[in-house]
């Protein structure tokens, strides 16, 4: 049915019964003095015509009666095979939300299909300004804050990581407590699961020999790890525990954690049965060597150095090492290593490379808020 007015033609289609008729957009022609073709009165479309099913409100009156010319596969979807027509239907399906590939491609593949969809797609999201000007990528970071890594903690042992490496060999297991700032390594070799009093005993065995509790202590969330935070909770020198709920991360944890259980696997992967001397042996071994191993980056000084503040005997003639440096200067050295370490970890985010030709358009950077399309040349 059609109603006239002296201002404007609006076309209105009944609806019908049937699930999947479309609503009416709601837009009037633009008046004319001489009516086209386009605007002349359309007869009703009947139950039984090609209706456009109501997926994409958004598609004009004009390219619905357009679609409803092409034959349907076994899907119920129109094959459409005019270039312009595919055109428009994957430039309005992608500005209604302007999603990405997939969901765009999706929305037009419930109502329509032709053998190119694919590339079709991916040309027209490539074309679309709107998305170009706020295309996220790896290593972007205008939308969220940059990482920044922790400080470092005042003094040694005042932040220390706890970890279990075990069962070796169904029974055997070893403590580990790492000290966050210089990566020493204090361990304990056991021949059973570790209780709650053997991570407390590891905990004091750094105020025993090194005169200081542990302030923050961070591990996963073993049970014997819980039990030890309740049993010192109500100590007035209980540590904060931070509790991790994945694989440490951390960059030099994480590295020595590594490096322990290489050295191992080195020691003791020829052996199928092993006593506990010789693992209490193995796990002393590879705790020395891991606290004695020099830091390039920090010319050469070793977590050992940093403990005793005067380097070790040399590993293989036993005389003692020349001072390289001063040790008056062995914690700023220490900390600019660690925090440029840190910092790199921090940063270390792929970012793809584009290829351009010329002709391309890129978008430069002019000010966080304002950006300007070049074409290259």
């Amino acid at each position: 049915m059609t109603t006239s007015t002296k201002k404007a033609r609006i076309t209105v289609f009944k609806r019908t019964s049937r699930s999947n008729s479309l609503p009416p957009t709601g837009k009037a022609p633009t008046p004319s003095s001489s009516p086209s073709r386009s605007q002349s009165a359309e007869p009703r479309p009947s139950a039984d015509s090609n209706i456009l099913p109501n997926i994409l409100p958004i598609v004009p009156p004009d390219l619905q009666q357009e679609l409803s010319c092409y034959e349907k596969d076994d899907k119920g979807r129109f094959i459409v095979t005019d270039p312009t027509h595919q055109s428009q239907l994957l430039s309005l399906t992608h500005q209604y939300h302007h999603e990405g590939q997939e969901p765009t491609k999706f929305r037009v593949d419930q109502i329509a299909t032709w053998p190119t969809i694919q590339d079709d797609n991916k040309t027209i999201l490539d074309k679309c300004e709107v998305c170009a000007r706020t295309q996220i990528k790896k290593g972007d970071h205008w939308f969220k804050m940059k990482p920044v890594p922790r400080p470092l903690p005042e003094w040694p042992f005042m932040k220390v990581q706890l970890d279990d490496l075990g069962p070796r060999y169904n029974k055997y297991h070893c403590l580990l407590l790492i000290d966050v700032l210089y990566g020493y390594v204090i361990s304990l070799p056991l021949s059973h699961t570790p209780t709650y009093d053997d991570v407390i005993h590891l905990l004091k065995e750094t105020h025993l020999i090194y005169g200081i509790f542990p302030s923050l202590v961070k591990s996963d969330k073993a049970s014997y790890f819980v039990k030890a935070n309740s049993e010192l909770s109500s100590l007035p020198y209980a540590p904060i525990w931070e509790w991790s709920s994945a694989s440490q991360s951390v960059g030099m944890i994480e590295r020595t954690i590594k490096e322990f259980n290489k050295k191992i696997r080195r020691y003791l992967g020829h052996l199928s049965i092993i006593t506990l001397d010789q693992w209490i042996s193995t796990i002393r071994f590879t705790t020395s060597e891991i606290n004695s191993y020099p830091q390039l980056q920090a010319q050469g000084l070793s977590p050992r150095d940093l403990i005793f503040r005067h380097p070790a005997q040399h590993p293989i003639t036993y005389q003692p090492t020349k001072l390289r440096i001063s040790y008056d200067n062995i914690d700023a050295i220490w900390r600019s290593h660690r925090n440029k370490s840190r910092q790199a970890t921090c940063n270390r985010v792929s970012v793809r490379n584009d290829n351009l030709s010329v002709g391309d358009y890129v978008y430069v950077l002019k000010d966080p808020f304002c950006q300007a399309s070049l074409s290259l040349q």
